[in-house]
Formats: C-alpha cells, sequence, structure tokens
C-alpha cells in the first residue's frame, strides 16, 4: 500500500493522502445530494 501510493503522489504522505480521499468521498457524496435536493425542487 505504501508503496503504491509514494509512487502515484510521492508529494503527499500516505496517511495525508488517505484522510484527504475521505474528505474529497464526504465532499462529493454532499454535493450529489445538493444536486439532487436542488433537481427535485424543480420539478
Amino acid at each position: 500500500m505504501r508503496d503504491a501510493c509514494m509512487r502515484r503522489e510521492p508529494d503527499i504522505p500516505c496517511a495525508g493522502l488517505y484522510e484527504l480521499s475521505k474528505q474529497l468521498e464526504d465532499v462529493t457524496q454532499r454535493r450529489a445530494i445538493d444536486a439532487f435536493d436542488g433537481a427535485n425542487g424543480l420539478l
């Protein structure tokens, strides 16, 4: 796991990369939910 991390993103430590990906996932889900709610409001 660590080697794969270092190859892909040499500038970001593995632990940070994992945290970052979790945060991005949360933000993406919230945006999807907001977009869905917005679309429902238009219908």
